[in-house]
């Protein structure tokens, strides 16, 4: 089947180290997407970690990354569903 989202990662590929700014990047999302979902309010973003951003919010970085799964899984489907 063919995708139209411009990457070859998949949500999987979602590491604690990698940036907003990449992350951004590889899913071709708009640089505020994830600044607005989780509600960071950090100057430095997009420049930060997920696992900077968990810590900063006290929560286990797995729950941060399962929450940005579950997003981008949506929002990738509905990219690949559009004609």
């Amino acid at each position: 089947h063919e995708r139209h989202v411009a990457t070859q990662y998949d949500v999987d590929a979602l590491a604690p180290w990698m940036t907003f700014s990449f992350v951004n990047k590889i899913f071709n999302l708009p640089p505020s997407h994830f600044k607005n979902l989780l509600s960071i309010t950090s100057t430095q973003y997009p420049n930060l970690t997920i696992e900077s951003v968990a810590q900063a919010k006290s929560i286990q970085t797995s729950e941060l990354l399962l929450i940005m799964k579950e997003d981008l899984t949506l929002v990738l489907s509905a990219t690949s569903s559009t004609p």
